[in-house]
Protein backbone atom coordinates (compact mmCIF):
# COMPACT_ATOMS: atom_id res chain seq x y z
CA UNK A 1 0.00 0.00 0.00
CA UNK A 2 1.48 3.46 -0.92
CA UNK A 3 0.32 6.72 0.43
CA UNK A 4 0.57 10.45 -0.30
CA UNK A 5 0.52 13.37 1.61
CA UNK A 6 -1.58 15.77 -0.99
CA UNK A 7 -1.02 19.86 -0.21
CA UNK A 8 -3.77 22.14 -1.89
CA UNK A 9 -2.81 23.78 -4.55
CA UNK A 10 -5.71 26.71 -3.43
CA UNK A 11 -6.79 27.30 -0.83
CA UNK A 12 -8.39 31.21 0.68
CA UNK A 13 -10.93 32.22 2.69
CA UNK A 14 -14.08 34.63 2.08
CA UNK A 15 -15.97 37.29 4.54
CA UNK A 16 -19.46 38.12 4.78
CA UNK A 17 -18.42 42.12 5.62
CA UNK A 18 -16.10 42.55 3.19
CA UNK A 19 -18.26 40.55 0.45
CA UNK A 20 -15.57 42.16 -2.72
CA UNK A 21 -12.39 41.26 -1.25
CA UNK A 22 -9.94 38.72 -2.14
CA UNK A 23 -7.59 37.66 0.59
CA UNK A 24 -5.24 35.44 -1.57
CA UNK A 25 -1.92 34.52 -0.05
CA UNK A 26 -2.95 35.06 3.50
CA UNK A 27 -0.95 32.48 6.20
CA UNK A 28 -4.44 31.65 7.97
CA UNK A 29 -8.29 30.54 7.01
CA UNK A 30 -11.16 31.26 9.02
CA UNK A 31 -14.46 29.78 9.50
CA UNK A 32 -17.92 30.36 11.92
CA UNK A 33 -19.21 33.97 12.49
CA UNK A 34 -16.48 36.18 14.57
CA UNK A 35 -17.76 39.28 16.74
CA UNK A 36 -21.42 39.99 15.77
CA UNK A 37 -24.20 38.67 13.64
CA UNK A 38 -23.33 38.82 9.41
CA UNK A 39 -19.62 38.90 10.82
CA UNK A 40 -19.20 35.20 9.00
CA UNK A 41 -16.07 33.47 7.42
CA UNK A 42 -15.99 30.29 5.02
CA UNK A 43 -12.60 28.42 4.20
CA UNK A 44 -12.11 27.37 0.47
CA UNK A 45 -9.57 24.54 -0.70
CA UNK A 46 -8.74 22.41 -3.46
CA UNK A 47 -6.60 19.00 -3.70
CA UNK A 48 -5.05 17.74 -7.02
CA UNK A 49 -4.94 14.17 -7.13
CA UNK A 50 -3.19 13.62 -10.43
CA UNK A 51 -0.25 12.44 -8.22
CA UNK A 52 -2.12 9.15 -7.76
CA UNK A 53 -1.17 6.71 -10.82
CA UNK A 54 -4.46 5.71 -12.67
CA UNK A 55 -5.93 2.28 -12.61
CA UNK A 56 -5.57 2.28 -8.36
CA UNK A 57 -7.54 1.92 -5.50
CA UNK A 58 -7.94 4.28 -2.54
CA UNK A 59 -7.92 2.57 0.66
CA UNK A 60 -8.56 5.51 2.93
CA UNK A 61 -8.49 9.89 2.95
CA UNK A 62 -8.27 11.64 5.41
CA UNK A 63 -8.05 15.84 5.91
CA UNK A 64 -6.01 17.07 8.19
CA UNK A 65 -6.31 20.82 9.45
CA UNK A 66 -3.59 22.20 12.41
CA UNK A 67 -5.91 24.98 14.19
CA UNK A 68 -4.16 27.95 14.84
CA UNK A 69 -6.82 30.07 16.54
CA UNK A 70 -9.83 29.10 18.97
CA UNK A 71 -12.73 31.27 19.71
CA UNK A 72 -15.21 28.84 20.77
CA UNK A 73 -16.88 29.62 24.04
CA UNK A 74 -16.56 27.81 27.03
CA UNK A 75 -19.25 24.70 26.81
CA UNK A 76 -19.57 25.31 22.80
CA UNK A 77 -19.05 22.20 20.21
CA UNK A 78 -18.79 23.62 17.13
CA UNK A 79 -20.18 21.10 14.01
CA UNK A 80 -18.81 22.23 11.12
CA UNK A 81 -19.62 21.85 7.49
CA UNK A 82 -17.72 20.48 4.47
CA UNK A 83 -19.28 20.86 1.69
CA UNK A 84 -18.71 19.71 -2.23
CA UNK A 85 -17.62 22.47 -4.77
CA UNK A 86 -19.64 22.74 -7.31
CA UNK A 87 -18.43 24.94 -9.79
CA UNK A 88 -14.44 25.99 -10.79
CA UNK A 89 -13.02 29.40 -8.93
CA UNK A 90 -10.57 31.35 -9.17
CA UNK A 91 -8.00 31.80 -6.00
CA UNK A 92 -6.46 34.99 -7.19
CA UNK A 93 -10.90 36.26 -8.27
CA UNK A 94 -12.80 34.79 -5.67
CA UNK A 95 -14.96 36.61 -3.16
CA UNK A 96 -18.02 36.29 -0.51
CA UNK A 97 -20.31 37.81 -3.06
CA UNK A 98 -18.32 34.94 -5.99
CA UNK A 99 -17.87 31.81 -4.04
CA UNK A 100 -19.13 28.76 -6.20
CA UNK A 101 -22.05 27.17 -5.00
CA UNK A 102 -21.40 23.81 -3.05
CA UNK A 103 -23.33 20.97 -1.57
CA UNK A 104 -22.90 19.50 2.21
CA UNK A 105 -20.85 16.04 1.63
CA UNK A 106 -20.10 15.74 5.65
CA UNK A 107 -19.57 17.19 8.65
CA UNK A 108 -16.48 17.64 11.37
CA UNK A 109 -16.25 18.73 15.29
CA UNK A 110 -14.40 21.55 16.50
CA UNK A 111 -14.43 22.21 20.62
CA UNK A 112 -13.80 24.91 23.14
CA UNK A 113 -11.39 23.02 24.66
CA UNK A 114 -8.61 22.53 21.26
CA UNK A 115 -5.75 24.53 21.77
CA UNK A 116 -3.51 25.99 19.00
CA UNK A 117 -1.59 23.39 17.18
CA UNK A 118 -4.54 20.74 17.44
CA UNK A 119 -5.17 18.92 14.18
CA UNK A 120 -8.80 18.52 13.09
CA UNK A 121 -8.85 15.52 11.12
CA UNK A 122 -11.83 13.72 8.83
CA UNK A 123 -12.74 10.87 6.86
CA UNK A 124 -13.49 12.16 3.17
CA UNK A 125 -12.61 8.64 1.56
CA UNK A 126 -16.40 8.61 -0.20
CA UNK A 127 -15.25 11.74 -1.22
CA UNK A 128 -11.79 11.36 -2.66
CA UNK A 129 -13.14 7.97 -4.21
CA UNK A 130 -16.00 10.19 -6.31
CA UNK A 131 -13.42 12.36 -7.37
CA UNK A 132 -10.59 10.03 -8.24
CA UNK A 133 -13.37 7.74 -10.23
CA UNK A 134 -14.72 10.90 -12.05
CA UNK A 135 -17.93 10.40 -10.70
CA UNK A 136 -17.85 13.84 -9.41
CA UNK A 137 -16.09 17.07 -10.28
CA UNK A 138 -13.28 17.93 -8.45
CA UNK A 139 -13.75 21.48 -8.09
CA UNK A 140 -12.65 21.60 -4.04
CA UNK A 141 -14.29 21.78 -0.94
CA UNK A 142 -15.75 24.66 1.00
CA UNK A 143 -15.37 24.76 4.98
CA UNK A 144 -18.27 26.25 7.23
CA UNK A 145 -18.76 26.10 10.75
CA UNK A 146 -21.32 28.18 13.18
CA UNK A 147 -22.39 30.69 11.34
CA UNK A 148 -25.03 32.12 14.04
CA UNK A 149 -23.12 32.40 17.13
CA UNK A 150 -19.66 34.05 17.96
CA UNK A 151 -16.88 30.67 17.30
CA UNK A 152 -14.55 31.54 15.01
CA UNK A 153 -12.06 29.24 13.74
CA UNK A 154 -8.45 29.92 12.22
CA UNK A 155 -6.69 27.66 10.02
CA UNK A 156 -2.77 27.78 8.52
CA UNK A 157 -3.09 27.81 4.83
CA UNK A 158 -0.53 26.77 2.60
CA UNK A 159 0.89 30.53 2.63
CA UNK A 160 2.38 29.55 6.32
CA UNK A 161 6.43 29.65 6.13
CA UNK A 162 6.10 26.81 8.26
CA UNK A 163 4.89 23.70 6.28
CA UNK A 164 4.61 21.45 8.61
CA UNK A 165 0.91 22.70 9.91
CA UNK A 166 -0.19 23.24 6.65
CA UNK A 167 -3.61 21.21 5.65
CA UNK A 168 -3.36 18.60 3.45
CA UNK A 169 -5.10 15.20 2.30
CA UNK A 170 -3.44 11.87 3.53
CA UNK A 171 -4.17 9.53 0.73
CA UNK A 172 -3.76 5.30 0.86
CA UNK A 173 -4.09 3.58 -2.35
CA UNK A 174 -2.89 0.55 -4.03
CA UNK A 175 -2.47 -1.16 -7.43
CA UNK A 176 -5.90 -2.62 -8.47
CA UNK A 177 -6.15 -6.06 -9.71
CA UNK A 178 -7.64 -7.22 -12.64
CA UNK A 179 -10.48 -9.35 -11.60
CA UNK A 180 -11.21 -12.53 -12.90
CA UNK A 181 -14.78 -11.19 -14.42
CA UNK A 182 -12.85 -8.58 -16.16
CA UNK A 183 -10.44 -10.31 -17.85
CA UNK A 184 -12.98 -13.07 -19.30
CA UNK A 185 -14.43 -9.95 -20.53
CA UNK A 186 -11.48 -8.54 -22.50
CA UNK A 187 -10.82 -12.41 -23.82
CA UNK A 188 -14.30 -13.03 -24.98
CA UNK A 189 -14.93 -9.16 -27.10
CA UNK A 190 -10.82 -10.17 -28.24
CA UNK A 191 -12.56 -13.18 -29.90
CA UNK A 192 -15.34 -11.42 -31.03
CA UNK A 193 -13.32 -8.88 -32.79
CA UNK A 194 -10.99 -11.43 -34.60
CA UNK A 195 -13.76 -13.47 -35.87
CA UNK A 196 -15.77 -10.41 -37.05
CA UNK A 197 -11.84 -9.22 -38.75
CA UNK A 198 -11.82 -12.63 -40.37
CA UNK A 199 -8.57 -13.55 -37.92
CA UNK A 200 -10.33 -17.02 -36.23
Amino acid sequence: MAMKRIYPNKNIYVAKYYPRQNFAYTPYLYLSQYRQPGDIYRTLMQFSLRCIPRHHCIDTARLHLTMYRNEIPPGLVVRCGLKRVLEPWLEKCVTWNSQPPSKLATSFTACFTDRPGTVLSKDVTHLVRSWYKGRKRNHGIVLTGDEFQNSLIGLYSTNYPDWTVWPYLEVHYHKARRTRCARRHRTHRHRYTCRKRGRC
